[in-house]
């Protein structure tokens, strides 16, 4: 028999709530999906944990804020589709990670962004997941 998504992550081990239905029929759980803040907090956690010097990293904080934050940003300078992680470490080596919520994808700017980084000879890749970052963290292990 198939499961449906929410079964399928709720057997995962993701957090669940219930969600009430106005018809007032029965409650149901349904499956609360990461926000990208909370993906953000997990990932700066994982990587203060993994990336020790000569490796250095840093979060580009461009959301949030409204209007008024994006303008004084744009003033400043601020580009669109720049990655949310940047690491950089011997070699000279440059990754670019952009995190994304389950269905996200990534904005034309970022898709521009991405490929001036591999025209730069760096690397810019989206993940969804701490794994997925755990996973991206091999490139900087490669010979240059």
């Amino acid at each position: 028999m198939k499961r449906s998504p929410q079964q399928e992550a709720i057997s995962k081990g993701l957090k669940t709530y219930w969600k009430g239905v106005k018809s007032g029929r029965r409650r149901r759980p349904d499956v609360e999906i990461e926000s990208e803040e909370i993906l953000h907090r997990r990932v700066a956690e994982f990587l203060d944990t993994v990336i020790h010097p000569p490796n250095i990293w840093t979060t580009i904080g461009h959301g949030g804020g409204g209007k008024v934050r994006g303008a004084k940003l744009k003033a400043m300078g601020v580009k669109k589709g720049w990655p949310d992680i940047l690491i950089l470490a011997p070699g000279p080596k440059v990754l670019g990670i952009e995190l994304k919520k389950e269905g996200g994808y990534l904005s034309p700017e970022q898709k521009t962004v991405g490929l001036a980084f591999y025209g730069c000879q760096s690397h810019y890749v989206l993940c969804r997941s701490v794994e997925d970052v755990n996973y991206a963290l091999r490139i900087l292990k490669r010979p240059a």
